[in-house]
């Protein structure tokens, strides 16, 4: 009867340092996980994603610190619907600062790496808006990574304000409507 208390108990600490390692490496995985891909420069899918997302998180963010934060090349570059519209990083960051003043939530985000190692296609739907007036924005964007850090941003497709031409129509009383993410034709302006 001792011999299996013993054991009982031999097995009972086994068990325990089993649990206690397997806690310990699920923990040092997810932190290592992170720190992989936190300040990573490697063309891996993880490193492509933790890069792009620091952009796409920072625009559904309200944080103005997590918009500094995007992982952004000093010399990007963005164009929306074809105008080009970002020179640096500083001009991203302030773009992005501006959008979470009127984006609510993003949602459904799907990012398909390129096999390249460089580039990004994220597909995603933006709510926002301003005052009792809400849109929701269909975004398809291209978000070209180079070392670790964007150094493009192209948004191929954002349709979803007052003057994009698949929208119905739109009572805007401020005038001003936007979610200061897709680019609007002036329309005063006839298309080319």
């Amino acid at each position: 009867m001792a011999r299996r208390g013993v054991l009982a108990a031999v097995a009972l600490v086994v068990v325990a340092g089993l649990f206690v390692t397997l806690i310990s490496a699920g923990a040092a995985a997810r932190s290592s996980g992170g720190r992989s891909t936190a300040h990573c420069t490697n063309t891996s899918t993880a490193c492509l994603d933790a890069v792009a997302m620091s952009y796409i998180s920072a625009l559904a963010s309200k944080s103005p610190a997590v918009a500094e934060a995007v992982r952004a090349a000093p010399n990007v570059q963005r164009w929306e619907n074809g105008l080009h519209n970002v020179s640096s990083r500083a001009e991203l960051v302030a773009e992005i600062k501006s959008t979470q003043l009127t984006v609510t939530a993003l949602r459904q985000v799907r990012l398909f790496p390129a096999r390249d190692g460089h580039n990004v296609f994220a597909m995603y739907l933006v709510d926002g808006g301003v005052g009792a007036v809400s849109l929701t924005a269909h975004v398809i964007e291209r978000i070209g990574i180079s070392h670790g850090l964007i150094n493009q941003i192209e948004i191929v497709q954002c349709t979803g304000g007052p003057h994009e031409s698949s929208m119905g129509d739109i009572t805007d009383p401020t005038g001003t409507l936007d979610l200061a993410l897709c680019v609007r034709v002036n329309p005063a302006v006839p298309p080319l």
